[in-house]
């Protein structure tokens, strides 16, 4: 809800045992969060979720994001990494789209 100075609360739930999980997954992989979210509401998140910085090795935002077709689109190829390498968990099918057209285009 927003108040009288633009601000509002978020509350989240976290799924039993999601910390041990982020904790043992930044041991083996390089966990690299981007979110079309905007940063000043999701690095809040993210600082719940990661307070001592040591689960993301990295945190993009919409604000790395470009616009395509009136859509925002997370170009993958910001990340600098072998796209053969990058594991995608996401809740948007546009990623998904964005990723076969970086197969097929490179």
């Amino acid at each position: 809800m927003f108040n009288d100075r633009g601000e509002f609360t978020v509350h989240v739930r976290k799924r039993p045992f999601l910390h041990e999980f982020l904790e043992k997954v930044s041991e083996m992989f390089e966990v690299v969060v981007f979110t079309a979210s905007r940063s000043t509401y999701s690095a809040k998140l993210l600082d719940v979720l990661d307070p001592h910085n040591k689960v993301f090795a990295r945190r993009m935002y919409r604000e790395s994001c470009r616009w395509e077709d009136g859509r925002c689109v997370k170009d993958l190829t910001l990340l600098g990494l072998d796209m053969a390498k990058v594991f995608i968990i996401d809740n948007s099918p546009g990623v998904c789209i964005l990723f076969l057209f970086l197969e097929i285009s490179h």
